[in-house]
């Protein structure tokens, strides 16, 4: 029986495995996350923006110049101390 099971145990005993440890990341790796968080920081920054521009935009009081795009104003209750 035993002589049955050491062939199939073969592939299993070739040795030990090397793992690369996770703190023994390659340069290239190390740079791509570095620059995904900086991308992410970059779309969170442009997304409060657009969403500060938004609610700018929606107090905004209409001039009456005219011009070929809508001239608004911040409204007079408005500070920017």
């Amino acid at each position: 029986m035993l002589a049955a099971l050491k062939p199939a145990a073969l592939p299993f005993s070739a040795g030990p495995m090397i793992i690369k440890a996770a703190s023994a990341l390659m340069a290239g790796e190390l740079l791509l996350a570095i620059w995904v968080a900086g991308m992410l920081f970059a779309l969170g920054r442009v997304l409060w923006h657009m969403h500060e521009m938004q609610l700018l935009l929606r107090e905004a009081c209409d001039l009456d110049i005219a011009a070929l795009v809508p001239v608004k104003s911040p409204p007079p209750s408005w500070n920017r101390d």
